[in-house]
């Protein structure tokens, strides 16, 4: 990753012992001053700043780590897996019962979408944040996914499908997506059934970085006005990109 930062011209100024502390804090979620601590008295103010500079150029990767692997089918009409990851974040003000996930238990979360590669080790889509409590559907719909794999579909001339579960079921949606479904030959229902644990695997593995695992504190309301939250988003990215990395050398199967 830090050779990636370098070879496209970013991180210029910054030294490696600043990409340790963005690591250390997404995987611990410590405080400044625990980072202090932990690197030899680094000033508060530097971990703050270098923290916010590249937890952003790493997010910036994606472009080649992340979305270049969209258009690469190889061949296969069920290749992918969709499915959504709810975070927890501190409550937004003023309240609004759209952040409510009930994956959390009811409490303040982000939604972010995911498509998973069934043949490669590689995350194809990441698309988010949004309000935790909108539902699956509604953000495929409306928010790109549908239209990506509809292209998909006229530029690879096949009948493409995207492996969902259940909460994805809507019958306006059987063009794009497939489910299980009881009469599918068993081999096939195997396959479905490894494809979407595979992608909860994944998942999991953002959720080992306890920046996204614990509650989210770091986008402040009145700097966040739009509800767009900058700092969680980059962070979901940049932990996708350090994901993407670990599966291409092998350090995660």
């Amino acid at each position: 990753i830090w050779t990636a930062l370098q070879s496209t011209g970013n991180a210029t100024s910054a030294i490696p012992l600043y990409m340790l502390i963005l690591y250390r804090w997404m995987k611990s979620n410590q405080s400044e001053n625990e980072l202090k601590s932990c690197f030899g008295g680094i000033s508060v103010r530097t971990i703050r700043k270098w923290r916010r500079i590249l937890v952003v150029q790493v997010a910036n990767l994606r472009t080649t780590k992340i979305d270049s692997n969209w258009n690469n089918t190889n061949g296969l009409l069920r290749g992918r897996t969709v499915d959504g990851i709810h975070y927890p974040i501190d409550e937004p003000r003023p309240f609004s019962t759209s952040y409510s996930s009930h994956k959390l238990g009811g409490k303040a979360g982000l939604d972010y979408e995911f498509v998973v590669s069934t043949d490669r080790d590689c995350l194809c889509w990441l698309n988010g944040p949004f309000p935790a409590g909108k539902n699956d559907k509604t953000i495929l719909e409306n928010h790109g996914l549908k239209e990506a794999i509809e292209n998909l579909q006229q530029m690879a001339g096949d009948d493409i499908r995207v492996i969902a579960d259940d909460g994805y079921f809507k019958k306006d949606l059987l063009g794009i997506l497939s489910f299980r479904n009881e009469f599918d030959p068993r081999d096939i229902a195997w396959f479905k059934d490894r494809a979407l644990s595979r992608h909860e695997q994944f998942n999991g593995y953002t959720k080992r970085f306890k920046v996204l695992e614990e509650r989210f504190s770091h986008d402040h309301t009145s700097g966040n006005p739009n509800g767009e939250f900058p700092m969680h988003k980059a962070c979901v990215e940049a932990i996708c990109v350090t994901l993407q990395c670990e599966l291409e050398v092998g350090e995660l199967t």
